[in-house]
């Protein structure tokens, strides 16, 4: 995905286009209110809905209210000999809390009631520590706020979270617990979320993830509900499902080409205007935004029907994919009579559907021309020319230009790769080369396919032999048969010239002797 995004912003990766101007490097991290936007855009809220929250958690933390954060700090290394580092301190969400809604603030919390510990602390108290601060501050707390990031089992402190839900749900009891992802949501299961108040993710760690938190913890601002970006298996939230058109909608259905405007009276008074377009002239339909099941637009790629109702014959086109929410096709108009134009999508959503009413020409016989044809005059009636009007048969429209390889182009470089390889392997065979045959063949065979894989692989010069048709690859097949071929033969040539001479035997000595 990241090179795809990369793709539509360079045409190519030479070093000397994506490397950026270095005075760019001062502007990193100096726009924080980008990132603070990224941040409130990306927050989600995971369980429960929208109205149950407002039932569960009318209001926010007031001064009085404890709250108790348990973050997970989880230690890093930047090199070996960097100091230790925690990805969340385990303190952020309450600083960060202070200096928005304490005393210099808006003075809707006091600091002695804000206590924070990580997870290292909460371990000790799941492993049997008695009387710490921690298991006091937790009973005594009106709310209990935690961060997370992820869980694994390699690394046991992160699983506390799990093991306090499980464990010690006493300490929980008749408390607002609110917890925060900050790396993904799907660490929870569904029985661990249904013992959360409430659960967000926020998908990052960086100080405005954390500045969001703490305005959602303080009802500054309610996130989305359900439009993440992954799929979380504890509340049931498949992002396949998510993504894919909502059938509740009603999708719009408009000509794009020829462009035909009507004013809204018109309009209100006939939903289904009267159109007149000459035959043989190639319309372009396309649709409004597509929303999915969180109301944005579908992501790119989303197949989508048209369906065509030509004087009740209905086809339905070949599938197309969304751009920005939009999907396109195109027809042609072949013959007169009524077109309903209609969309079918996967589940099928409702449509709107455009009429139009394509007129017979007076002594129709060809096609209209794309000009129009002035009217004659009243006093010069037009004139009928052919006493039984034909009906043309429109031209095909033109066969789209393949733009890569499918099974049958395979199955016909293994043929010709085959038959090249076995007429070399008969040449060598007959000459009395019988190992040498094998290889002739051999090499043959691997040059064709290779020829192949080349064209399949989207190289340089391969499209335009593919859009050649199929016997241009057959020829592109055989050369690069012959050249593995070629080679072959020159490996024997090369073997025969490199070799030593045989050694021939001694004379028998005592045989010439005697002679």
């Amino acid at each position: 995905r990241i090179l795809t995004l990369k793709f539509k912003i360079y045409d190519s990766f030479a070093l000397g286009e994506v490397i950026p101007e270095e005075d760019r490097l001062n502007q990193i991290g100096v726009n924080q209110q980008i990132v603070l936007n990224i941040a409130r855009e990306g927050a989600t809220l995971i369980s429960p809905g929208l109205t149950d929250l407002d039932n569960i958690l009318p209001e926010a933390p007031g001064l009085s209210n404890r709250i108790v954060f348990i973050s997970d700090t989880n230690p890093y290394f930047q090199c070996s000999d960097c100091p230790v580092r925690e990805s969340l301190e385990k303190d952020a969400l309450q600083q960060t809390i202070t200096r928005l809604y304490g005393p210099e603030a808006g003075n809707q919390v006091q600091r002695r009631n804000l206590s924070a510990y990580d997870f290292f602390e909460l371990e000790e108290l799941l492993n049997g520590a008695l009387g710490t601060r921690l298991e006091n501050d937790l009973r005594n707390a009106g709310w209990i706020v935690v961060s997370i990031q992820d869980v694994s089992s390699t690394r046991p402190t992160s699983l506390g979270l799990r093991r306090l839900l499980s464990e010690r749900d006493d300490l929980l009891r008749g408390k607002n617990v609110i917890v925060f992802a900050f790396n993904a949501p799907y660490f929870l299961d569904a029985t661990d979320i249904s013992k959360l108040t409430a659960y967000y993710a926020l998908y990052s760690k960086t100080p405005q993830a954390v500045e969001i938190a703490a305005r959602i913890l303080f009802k500054e601002f309610i996130p989305t509900f359900g439009a993440s970006p992954i799929s979380v298996a504890g509340t049931g939230y498949d992002l396949i499902s998510a993504t894919s058109p909502d059938p509740n909608q009603v999708i719009p259905v408009r000509l794009n080409s020829p462009i035909i405007e009507f004013s809204e009276l018109e309009l209100e008074q006939n939903p289904n205007p009267v159109i007149e377009i000459n035959l043989g002239e190639q319309l372009v339909i396309e649709t409004g935004t597509i929303m999915d099941h969180n109301g944005n637009p579908v992501p790119d790629g989303t197949p989508v029907q048209f369906v065509f109702n030509l004087n009740g014959i209905e086809t339905l086109s070949p599938s197309v994919i969304t751009t920005g929410g939009v999907a396109r096709t195109t027809y042609v108009l072949t013959e007169p009579g009524t077109l309903n134009i209609g969309l079918q999508t996967e589940p099928r959503s409702g449509v709107i559907q455009l009429e139009i009413v394509v007129p017979t020409p007076e002594g129709f016989n060809t096609p209209a021309p794309a000009t129009p044809t002035p009217e004659p005059s009243p006093s010069e009636p037009p004139t009928i020319v052919p006493t039984e009007p034909v009906v043309a048969t429109p031209e095909p429209p033109a066969e789209e230009p393949r733009t890569q390889t499918d099974l049958v182009d395979w199955v016909i470089a293994c043929l010709v790769s085959g038959m090249v390889g076995l007429v070399a392997y008969r040449i060598g065979s007959s000459a009395g080369l019988t190992r040498w045959s094998i290889r002739w063949g051999l090499g043959s065979a691997i040059g064709g396919l290779l020829a192949y894989l080349y064209m399949a692989s989207d190289f340089s010069g391969t499209l335009e032999v593919i859009n050649s048709g199929r016997s241009a690859m057959i020829w592109a097949i055989v050369i690069g048969a012959s050249g593995g071929w070629a080679l072959s033969a020159t490996w024997y040539a090369l073997s025969i010239r490199l070799s030593p001479p045989r050694k021939t035997d001694p004379p028998n000595i005592s045989t010439s002797k005697r002679e």
